[in-house]
């Protein structure tokens, strides 16, 4: 899900104006209480977090007799155990479908917008011991419940929003049972032109809110816990269910949901419309949205031969003038048949979008995305982010929220090859250090980490989606794009269409790639369960070897971040990037385990630049070539943001008659012409007029000083 993604992308480009000298770290923590014991050998061990019950597994060996990596493990898993605030995992019974019955006649049609439906649950029990069912359903008005086709007994409380309803006879273990659960609502119209319904959105013609409603509409948006508000449901994303729902709406308007279209007949007025969507899924991406929409759709052939239908439906006065459809969209049967070639192939039996008022963002509802309408008009990477949901997200999904990275980093991380694909590398890789930076200069340390986050933060930019992505982006770099795809695949094999824990995610991940250098348990430890980022000094030397052509390199890396729950060591694959200005290059990966380490290594040419490889990990570096002195004093560049085409300024301790050379290189390394010359005791450099958006390396060369300055085109 992408909400508010505008605003999203403007304070994510204000960070990137503002830090672009000084990179903080962004840190967070509510639900688990981490902390560090450091002992003499400056090892890492989390204690057991509040909320976590014990594990009689690690009973089996003295925790004195175990390694330091079982031990380890032991406090992963514990670390990783479902929290218990949300009852996710102890349910006695199963949803297997919901069969839901809308009318939102009078919803549209009456100043006092109340509308009702009835929802008949089919659901597994677990146990024979099992006597009440207990459902979500906020504060509905519950009027009647059946339970196999006798009246039950019901208790509502809309203050926690339980419904838990009385079995009428005894049950058996794996047997299934109807409930059928009829109830009502009145929708309250927001007091303010920012005020948002929960669940359940509706819009009348002609209100401000915040933009001009030019049709009547009402849609749902239930992420994380408000399909509750709409319908009675076991609202949790581990219990997922078939869907299908029959909706009554006044004669004109179109109602869409999930799935395909059964039937749809209009009699004396009314509008009554049949989907039904066979795949099962959790209930925060059911889908239900009806206004007086303009409706197109394009085809799309998968490798198969499967014909996949893309229906697109929003508001007719949205399209341009002389235009029968918005010209952004006729670029959605590339992305499913990229991601379907990236991935697998497109699972599910449609793929449409419907475009909404007052939803600044995007929502990956399984089949049928909902956009708000801005994105018409050039939201690129948004719809490309909502795609790859349908394998990251909604083929398989988290099973608790406390696991949402792993559908929000797979979607930020599927974005950017999309992007590259489309408008070239440069487009990759602004889109990727967009995500690094705005984890980096965000990350200060009041963040916690993206693992088990409170409710307030769940969807921060941040951390499940910024640095989310980044742990993807860095697992693709560390295996290779092409090994990672294929851990990916193993994945939707082992748990296609299920709900899934991180434990489950990093186990295939190990499974996959057992020649992993390092350690994945301390990779994801890091990542997931705690804070910041490393921070390089990095020392190199270039001895040049004239009889060979090769070039020896020594190599000097030290970290050294600080602070609460930041490891003093992050012990991770370190990429150097080497390049020379004729656009040759290399990555290489220096594997470190301690604070400071020292490497010795040969290319096969001599560098023109050396510099973390940022868009393979998260970090920031302070890189010195070679005998640098003063550097600091140097050389001063000013300003270092500028739109392309502007002027930079160096000035300090520079010999006017013998200009330092000037280098430009792009992040992925790749050396880009700039004119300079002198002008009132200063050099004047001029970025060039075409130059994209993005973060740029300035180097200077004056006899045997260099210096390195990052440079951001806004």
């Amino acid at each position: 899900m992408q909400i508010f993604f505008a605003l999203f992308s403007f304070k994510l480009d204000f960070y990137l104006l503002i830090g672009i000298s000084s990179k903080n770290h962004y840190i967070c923590g509510l639900g688990i209480l981490n902390q560090l014991i450091i002992n003499q050998m400056k090892k890492i061990y989390i204690l057991l977090a509040l909320f976590i019950a014990s594990f009689s597994a690690e009973a089996s060996m003295p925790r004195y007799l175990l390694t330091k990596d079982e031990n380890m493990q032991i406090e992963i898993e514990k670390l990783f155990a479902p929290r218990k605030i949300v009852p996710t995992f102890n349910k006695n019974f199963d949803v297997q479908s919901y069969s839901l019955y809308m009318n939102w006649v009078d919803l549209f049609n009456k100043a006092d917008r109340k509308w009702k439906g009835e929802n008949t649950i089919k659901l597994k029990v677990k146990s024979d011991t099992v006597k009440v069912i207990e459902l979500d359903a906020a504060s509905l008005n519950i009027d009647f419940v059946t339970f196999d086709g006798e009246e039950a007994g019901f208790t509502h409380n809309p203050t926690n929003g339980t419904l838990s309803v009385e079995a009428t006879k005894a049950l058996n273990t794996n047997d299934i049972y109807t409930l059928v659960i009829t109830f009502s609502d009145i929708e309250q119209l927001g007091t303010t032109v920012l005020a948002r319904q929960v669940g359940l959105n509706f819009y009348p013609k002609g209100q401000e809110s915040p933009e001009y409603v030019n049709e009547s509409i009402a849609y749902t948006m239930s992420e994380p816990r408000d399909a509750r508000h709409w319908m009675p449901c076991n609202d949790i994303p581990i219990d997922r269910a078939t869907f299908e729902v029959k909706i009554d709406v006044p004669e004109g308007y179109t109602a869409v949901a999930n799935g395909l279209l059964q039937d749809s007949s209009t009699k004396d007025g009314v509008t009554s419309f049949h989907w039904k969507h066979d795949f099962q899924m959790p209930t925060y991406l059911y889908n239900v949205v009806a206004s007086k929409f303009a409706h197109y759709s394009d085809t799309v052939t998968l490798k198969s031969g499967r014909k996949l239908e893309l229906p697109y439906y929003h508001w007719s006065n949205l399209l341009p003038p002389n235009e029968d459809r918005m010209p952004i969209l006729q670029h959605i049967p590339d992305m499913v048949t990229y991601y379907s070639d990236f991935f697998i192939e497109y699972p599910y039996d449609k793929y449409g979008l419907v475009f909404v008022p007052s939803f600044g963002g995007g929502m990956e509802h399984n089949g049928l995305v909902t956009a708000g309408n801005g994105w018409l008009y050039g939201q690129y990477g948004g719809l490309a982010h909502e795609l790859v949901h349908h394998w990251l997200g909604n083929y398989i999904t988290c099973a608790d929220w406390q696991d949402l990275w792993i559908n929000e980093g797979g979607a930020v991380w599927g974005t950017a090859h999309w992007l590259g694909r489309h408008f070239g590398e440069n487009a990759y890789a602004n889109e990727v250090m967009k995500n690094m930076n705005g984890y980096e200069y965000k990350g200060n340390k009041s963040l916690v980490p993206p693992y088990n986050l409170p409710d307030e933060k769940l969807f921060s930019w941040e951390l499940t989606y910024a640095k989310a992505g980044c742990v993807y982006q860095m697992m693709a770099e560390n295996l290779g794009l092409e090994q990672f795809q294929k851990t990916l695949r193993k994945m939707f094999e082992t748990y296609p269409m299920q709900s899934i824990t991180t434990p489950q995610f990093i186990e295939i991940v190990k499974q996959e790639n057992p020649d992993y250098p390092l350690s994945w348990d301390k990779f994801f430890e890091q990542w997931l369960l705690m804070t910041g980022f490393p921070v390089f000094d990095i020392q190199v030397q270039f001895d040049p070897d004239k009889a060979t052509g090769k070039t020896y390199v020594n190599l000097s890396l030290a970290q050294t971040q600080s602070g609460n729950d930041i490891p003093e060591v992050f012990e991770i694959p370190v990429p150097i990037i080497y390049t020379k200005k004729d656009g040759q290059k290399i990555i290489k990966k220096y594997n470190m385990t301690q604070r400071e380490q020292s490497y010795r290594d040969t290319l096969e040419f001599t560098p023109d630049l050396c510099m973390l490889y940022e868009l393979g990990i998260i970090g920031i570096a302070d890189v010195k070539i070679s005998s640098v002195e003063d550097e600091d004093t140097f050389i001063n560049v000013y300003p270092n943001v500028i739109s392309a085409g502007e002027n930079l300024q160096i000035s300090g301790a520079i010999d006017l008659l013998n200009l330092p050379e000037i280098s430009l290189y792009n992040e992925l390394g790749k050396s880009i012409s700039i004119e300079y010359g002198t002008q009132n005791g200063a050099i004047i450099a001029k970025a060039p007029n075409s130059l994209p958006r993005g973060l740029y390396f300035l180097k200077l060369i004056q006899g045997d000083k260099h210096k390195i300055e990052k440079i951001m085109i806004k």
